[in-house]
This record gives structure tokens, C-alpha cells and sequence, in this order.
């Protein structure tokens, strides 16, 4: 996967993964709304290999490698010879050359490159005429046999111009917006709830107390700042960034003070931009934005200490069981923290719906894996990863999740490879499983009944 360099009409340098080529986006600087332009140049780096592309008037600029970071120049244009000619002879070169290499819009009568699909001035498409035709004589041809095969076969020009019958639908994966039911209903209080709900008294396990609780939960703690220092650590002041954002712009810079929303960036020229946490992927708000590392830190030791202390078979109060579902938050309930990310979706709070969908995902909660799946699997809140999502959508099929199921049937995942992937995934958890039940031993104390 390659990087298409391009330039916004301030002048500022921007950079996107190919796949937005012909997407709208907005330019941190000026604010302008624009369509990334086709390459034009194409180009491998000379530090580290990675294929790398750009727009015409990029060529001779010097831009940084999104791979390995070191600075790389844009080939230049190709020098081609001169030959002496007359006059005459020139001027026609020049027009017939111009007529080749240049074309005007017929919307906005801007010169454009001959091979220009698509004008980035006012979005007037040039297939759009070159095809009419070829359709409508592909149309005229079908009538013509059509007609031709009724006057054939008589009375068979009745049943050849009957309709189709109708196709089965699209094989194309279920929209992002299915994967997230509406919002949830309003959670009643411990008084209205029905009286088949369970009780924890009826079953016999130990209760978990309080002081227990946040004893498991300090010890949870250590060990999730631990791994999320060793995974994500935070961005420091003057170090430089490269940031992902939500709507698919990199921004480079070097980390210049940060504030309660957002932090600042010393681009390349000498430009102070500044950049909003919300607006960041998961994985570069967990670096950049304490207060949501914080928040991060906190739901994942208390899903942590639930598992660990169910395993251990203690019994902790439920979603049915308590007054409240912020009550039921702070026990890390999977589905109080399912409804949670619902509600964190439906204000595109993507990160946040992310950290809520992955603390229930991981204590087996089928709804949150199938939406963490397709999250991962369309890039949404963070940067696109298929298999990451079908690790989670496998999951969620595993425990009778019928979207999941449908969806994978979408994307023609066959059931052999379901149930590889699905033992690849259990038999990764059990090990992590174990791994963190021996780490949090050494940060835990024994309970005390």
C-alpha cells in the first residue's frame, strides 16, 4: 500500500493512503475542501524500498517517507531533446503537441492533461459522453435481437420481453450503520425490573465485596498501564508525529505544546497547525490525549478484573441486578459497556465507542465482537485492518451471532476457513489469558473471604 503526495492550493504539503485518490477531503491549514488528484509520478524510496506516489506538481519537491520518515525527492520531469525546425513548422509542432497533451472543460473552460478522467475544478466527468453512445448503441442492439427473435419464433417475443425475475441481493457487506442497533432502551429501575431476572443471592457462588473489588482492580491497574506504556506510549513535546486522523489525512509535524483538546504541530513550513484529539484515530488519541488514555486505562483493568475474578468463580452484579447503568459500568458489565459504545457511535465518537466495544468484546460479549469486527474490517475510528475484523466476526458467528454469520457470508469466507482462524484466536487468548493471570497474581493480593 503506497502514499499519494499532493499539494493544497495554500501551498501546504499533504499526504493520504491511495485509497482516498477521488475522495473528498480537508486541508488542515486553510480548510479547504478538495478531491485528492491521480498520480502522476510513481517512485520507489531510496532508504527503505517503499513505493511511493505523487502529482505532477509535486515533481523536484522534497517530501518525507511515510515509511522509514527520511526526506526523498520527487523525480523531476524527463528532459527531452530539442530539434532544430522552422518557424512554421514549430508553431504547428506546438499545436498539434498542445492538442495532445491538453484539453479544455467544456463546464468550466480550465486546461486540463489529455487523459484526465474527471476535472478537479468543477467535477465534470469526460467518460461521461464518450460512453453515452457506446450504451446506446449496445442498447439498439438488443432490441434488434430481441425483435429479430420474435419474428422468428412468433409467439415467443412475449416471453423473451417479460421481465427477469428478480436477482438475489448484492454480495456486498452489510453498511457499518446495521452493525450498531438504535439506542438502547432506557434502563429501568431496580424496582420495575421483572421478576425473572437473576438474583445473586439464588446462586450459589461467592459474592464479591467491594473491598475485594477495588483490590483486584489496583493490581488490574499496574498491569494495563504496564502493557499500554509498552504498546502505545505517549507523545512527548518535540518529538515528531506523524498522526492519522479520522478522515484519512496524515499529518506530520513536530509536537509543539499540547492543550485540554487538542495539542499543536510545526509542520515543514514553519506553520503552527492545530489538531484536535477527537478528530485522531484510536491509536494516536491513546498517544496524544491523556484524559482519554486515562479513560482507556480504567474500562480495560475493570474488564480485566471481571474476567479474572468470574474465572476465579466469584459471582459480580449484572446489568439487571443494580439500580443503574453507570452502576453497572463501574462493575465493567459487558452489556452496560455494549450500550455505552452505542451511545459513544451514535455521537461519532468513534474512539470512545471503540474502547467500550473492545472491553465487552473481550469478555465475550457476542453483539460488541460483531461490531468491534465491523469497525475493523471497514476502518472506522482507526486505520482499516480486514483481519482483525474477521478475528472478531468469526468470534461473534462462533456464539450464534446472526449478523456476523450473514456477514461473513457476504465476504464468501468459507466454514474451513472460520474454524482455522477461530482456533488461531482461541488458542492466542489462552495464552494471553494465562499470561495475564500470572502477571496480576504478582501485582494482586489474595482475596479474603
Amino acid at each position: 500500500m503506497a502514499d499519494i503526495y499532493f499539494q493544497c492550493r495554500c501551498g501546504k504539503h499533504l499526504a493520504v493512503d491511495e485509497q482516498g485518490i477521488g475522495q473528498q477531503v480537508r486541508c488542515p491549514a486553510c480548510g479547504t475542501q478538495f478531491m485528492v488528484p491521480s498520480a502522476a509520478v510513481q517512485w520507489a524510496c531510496e532508504h527503505c524500498g517503499a513505493f511511493m506516489l505523487a502529482t505532477a506538481e509535486m515533481r523536484a519537491t522534497t517530501v518525507q517517507c511515510q515509511a522509514c520518515d527520511g526526506e526523498v525527492q520527487v523525480p523531476p520531469a524527463p528532459e527531452r531533446p530539442v530539434q532544430p525546425a522552422t518557424p512554421a513548422a514549430q508553431t504547428e509542432n506546438l499545436a498539434e503537441l498542445l492538442h495532445k497533451v491538453f484539453k479544455h472543460c467544456p463546464r468550466c473552460n480550465e486546461r486540463l492533461p489529455a487523459k484526465t478522467k474527471q476535472c478537479p475544478h468543477c467535477g465534470y466527468v469526460f467518460l461521461r459522453r464518450s460512453a453515452r453512445p457506446l450504451i446506446i448503441g449496445l442498447l439498439a442492439l438488443l432490441i434488434l435481437a430481441l425483435a429479430g427473435a420474435a419474428w422468428l419464433r412468433g409467439g415467443a417475443c412475449l416471453r423473451a420481453l417479460r421481465p427477469p425475475p428478480a436477482l438475489p441481493a448484492a454480495t456486498q457487506p452489510e453498511p457499518l450503520a446495521a452493525a450498531i442497533p438504535e439506542a438502547p432502551e432506557p434502563i429501568m429501575p431496580a424496582a420495575d425490573l421483572p421478576s425473572s431476572a437473576p438474583d445473586l443471592e439464588e446462586v450459589n457462588l461467592p459474592l464479591i465485596s467491594q473491598e475485594q473489588w477495588q483490590a483486584r482492580l489496583a493490581a488490574a491497574r499496574k498491569l494495563m498501564g504496564k502493557q499500554l506504556d509498552r504498546a502505545h506510549p505517549r507523545y512527548r513535546e518535540g518529538e515528531t508525529l506523524r498522526l492519522n486522523q479520522l478522515n484519512g489525512l496524515i499529518l506530520h509535524g513536530i509536537h509543539a505544546g499540547a492543550s485540554a483538546s487538542g495539542l499543536t504541530l510545526l509542520t515543514a513550513d514553519e506553520q503552527n497547525t492545530p489538531v484536535e484529539f477527537k478528530d485522531l484515530d484510536l491509536f494516536d488519541r491513546l498517544k496524544t490525549d491523556p484524559d482519554f488514555r486515562m479513560t482507556w486505562l480504567e474500562v480495560q483493568s475493570a474488564a480485566l478484573s471481571r474476567s479474572s475474578l468470574e474465572e476465579e468463580g466469584y459471582q459480580l452484579p449484572t446489568l439487571t441486578s443494580v439500580a443503574s447503568r453507570m452502576e453497572a459500568l463501574a462493575w465493567a458489565d459487558p452489556q452496560a459497556q455494549y450500550q455505552e459504545a452505542q451511545q459513544h457511535y451514535q455521537r461519532k465518537d468513534y474512539a470512545g465507542a471503540l474502547l467500550y466495544f473492545q472491553a465487552a468484546a473481550q469478555q465475550q460479549q457476542p453483539a460488541a465482537q460483531y461490531a468491534l469486527g465491523v469497525m475493523n474490517y471497514q476502518g472506522v475510528g482507526l486505520r482499516a485492518n480486514r483481519k482483525e475484523g474477521l478475528q472478531w466476526l468469526v468470534q461473534a458467528a462462533a456464539q450464534g451471532s446472526e449478523k456476523a454469520e450473514r456477514y461473513l457470508e457476504q465476504l464468501k469466507i468459507s466454514s474451513g476457513a472460520r474454524q482455522q482462524l477461530l482456533q488461531q484466536v482461541q488458542a492466542r487468548q489462552d495464552s494471553k489469558r494465562r499470561e495475564e493471570a500470572v502477571e496480576l497474581k504478582a501485582y494482586a493480593k489474595p482475596l479474603q473471604p
